[in-house]
């Protein structure tokens, strides 16, 4: 057995191994944007939702449950696709890993791309909008992007998580 070592899979995995109380607060950090991986975004979607309604436990087999009772994620293939992602997210046993060290790494990816692309509108926009346009736009997206790199909250890879 491979186990995965992308962030979004270790992060996921990671939490879904958890109790929801130790979960929940690395969780809340998180923001679905911060995925690539659409199945990824729709397990961190099911693992919210599955927390806020007080389930007991958040592994693969009770997120499909809950998530096929609550139509969380539409369509057969669809929750077929996501439940596959999820089974080898969850496949390899962590415990003790500091959750919110990969946490903020994974929300540091997403800040990089972020800035890479808020980097391409405004090259994009710099001949074709207006300076008032282009002024509108360099300060929202900068505002975005402060709001953003405060979620990152340093810590010592060191820091464990009991499992």
């Amino acid at each position: 057995m491979t186990c995965p070592t992308d962030l979004e899979s270790v992060v996921l995995g990671i939490s879904m191994q958890l109790t929801p109380n130790l979960a929940a607060p690395q969780l809340a950090r998180v923001d679905v944007r911060d995925f690539v991986d659409w199945r990824a975004a729709a397990v961190a979607e099911l693992l919210v939702s599955a927390i806020r309604a007080g389930l007991p436990s958040l592994n693969p087999a009770t997120l499909v449950g809950y998530a096929l009772s609550h139509g969380a994620v539409s369509g057969e293939h669809r929750l077929s696709q996501v439940s596959k992602w999820m089974a080898g997210a969850y496949s390899c046993p962590v415990p003790g890993i500091a959750l919110a060290y990969h946490v903020d790494l994974l929300i540091e990816a997403s800040y990089r791309r972020a800035a890479a692309e808020y980097a391409a509108s405004i090259h994009q926009a710099r001949l074709a909008n207006s300076l008032d346009t282009l002024d509108d736009l360099i300060h929202s997206g900068f505002s975005r992007l402060v709001l953003h790199r405060n979620r990152i909250q340093p810590c010592s890879a060191n820091t464990e998580v009991a499992a």
